[in-house]
């Protein structure tokens, strides 16, 4: 299920000590402690983990080196026979298991190469060193599949549209847990169209969209898990390379701040860091090595070099509004706050998702004289922007019921594409006709008592529900909640319980005819 989730945290300030090292060939370049799903490992689970590179110009054997949480154990984890290339890269899952059912035994290497014709004109996908790509103009691709078999195709995307078509077939007819790499070659933006790209994506890619004339791009990706490791580089900035780690370390990292160390085989430090609490789907890594700015990336780049344009120094603090939601029986005025002067608080009316093109807060009043949803946000250059402060005002007189408050971006409803509660662009199969996952939408769900008081407050995935009065103008909804909520108090006060993971909202769809339920 989507969801939009809200939450509220003071401004979150970066926190990071260096270790001085006896050696700068090695340096730790990136990690992420708090992987929701960002970034998958070699099993397909949202491990955390550590990036490794080498700066030197000669290759590293990682042999009896070790990495470690706590600087009182140096040896927690040991290095077996890894050779990392002069100025490569190496990420260690930070997931405190043994490989006991990889999709690849922990000694085999998956990697590729992708260079567009400015540098140097070649797609290159390696299986343990093994060349297995059919390194053709446009897009190549290797496929592993959970029996240990191995097909490599290419389409050339510079050619023509059907090549894309061909491209997206193939795709779409892959079994899931099945390990896709690919590379680009030549020029494949060409006539890679928005369809091969949306089901790239599909498969995790955070950058196929940037992809155009001669640059070069790859990733690593398990279908129906994610992305492992993806890598793009604009025409004429060298060479797209990363490779898929299968190496899982002993210990975890605690999202709430802690250290990290790299030692060599005399137990001498080589790299280290403590770090403070980090951001859920955020890596934290260094723009330049070996005593480059460390900072939080908008886009993690496991097993690639880091972006400045990525580098974000924290986050914002969420705005805090006067008066909080409620019940009014007159116009009200509302104003919306930043505890810091310098950040920008941009804010909607209609329901959708403030970004920099919704309405800026001048810090002004605003008067409320009807039923309102309030979005807003707080934002700063260089940082990331706060979580989105959702606020319900009523307006209503005389109030003797109890209301409820359902509150989702415009689109989610309207939208011709995905909008569920619309008829769409095809209608002979309205959107409104959609079930499962697919056709859920993130909301927010309050019940407000008559008095004003707010009773239940929660995010939820919002469906159409029904049969045939799915096609009435007024439908009714199905919420699903991630747990059993206390849909109604007033009931549930005396003495029953009503605890519901789905609630369904009736649009009466059925009162005009004779129906048992």
């Amino acid at each position: 299920m989507k969801q939009l989730f809200i939450t509220t945290f003071s401004m979150l300030l970066l926190f990071a000590c260096f270790g001085s090292s006896v050696s700068q060939e090695l340096c730790i370049t990136e990690f992420m402690a708090s992987n929701q799903g960002s970034v998958m490992d070699n099993l397909g689970d949202a491990s955390d983990w550590i990036e490794i590179h080498n700066a030197s110009e000669r290759a590293v054997n990682l042999a009896n080196y070790s990495l470690t949480d706590n600087e009182k154990d140096k040896r927690k984890f040991i290095f077996p026979k890894v050779i990392l290339q002069p100025a490569g890269y190496y990420v260690i899952w930070a997931s405190d298991i043994k490989i006991a059912r990889a999709m690849l035994p922990p000694d085999v290497t998956v990697e590729f190469k992708s260079a567009g014709m400015a540098d140097g004109n070649y797609a290159v996908i390696l299986i343990d060193k093994k060349e297995i790509s059919l390194n053709q103009r446009g897009m190549n691709l290797a496929v592993l599949s959970t029996d240990g078999s191995i097909a490599s195709r290419a389409f050339d995307t510079y050619l023509a549209a059907e090549e894309s078509d061909s491209l997206v077939s193939y795709l779409q007819s892959l079994a899931p847990e099945q390990i896709v790499i690919f590379s680009v070659r030549d020029d494949a933006a060409n006539n890679l169209t928005d369809k091969a790209r949306e089901v790239i994506t599909s498969f995790g890619s955070k950058k196929i969209d940037d992809l155009r004339y001669r640059d070069s791009w790859g990733m690593i990706s398990i279908k129906g898990k994610g992305v492992v490791c993806e890598c793009y580089r604009k025409m004429g900035d060298g060479e797209a390379t990363s490779a898929m780690p299968n190496l899982h370390a002993n210990f975890k990292l605690d999202r709430e701040g802690e250290y990290i160390g790299i030692y060599d085989t005399h137990q001498k430090v080589i790299d280290s860091l403590t770090f403070s609490t980090q951001i859920s789907d955020r890596s934290f890594g260094r723009i330049s090595t070996p005593y480059g700015e460390w900072g939080f990336l908008s886009v993690p780049s496991p097993g690639c070099a880091n972006d400045q344009a990525q580098l974000r120094y924290g986050a914002t603090a969420p705005p805090a509004f006067l008066p909080a939601e409620c019940v009014f029986t007159d116009p009200v005025k509302i104003t919306i706050s930043s505890p810091y002067p310098d950040h920008q608080i941009y804010y909607t009316l209609d329901g959708s998702l403030p970004d920099s093109t919704a309405i800026w807060y001048d810090g002004e009043p605003l008067l409320i004289e009807k039923p309102t949803v309030i979005r807003a946000r707080c934002s700063k250059d260089n940082y990331f922007d706060s979580d989105i402060i959702t606020q319900t005002y009523i307006i209503k007189p005389h109030n003797t019921l109890d209301i409820v408050s359902l509150v989702t971006s415009p689109d989610n409803l309207w939208d011709p594409e995905f909008g569920i509660y619309t008829i769409g662009d095809d209608s002979t199969a309205p959107n409104y006709s959609g079930r499962g996952e697919r056709w859920e939408r993130p909301a927010l769900y309050m019940l407000i008592d008559s008095n004003g008081k707010n009773i239940i407050r929660s995010n939820c995935g919002v469906r159409i529900h029904g049969g045939v009065s799915r096609s009435i103008p007024k439908k009714s909804f199905r919420l699903y909640f991630d747990e059993p909520i206390d849909f109604y108090p007033k009931i549930s006060s005396a003495g029953d319980s009503y605890r519901q993971d789905v609630i369904i909202l009736s649009g009466g769809g059925n009162d005009c005819v004779a129906d048992p339920r």
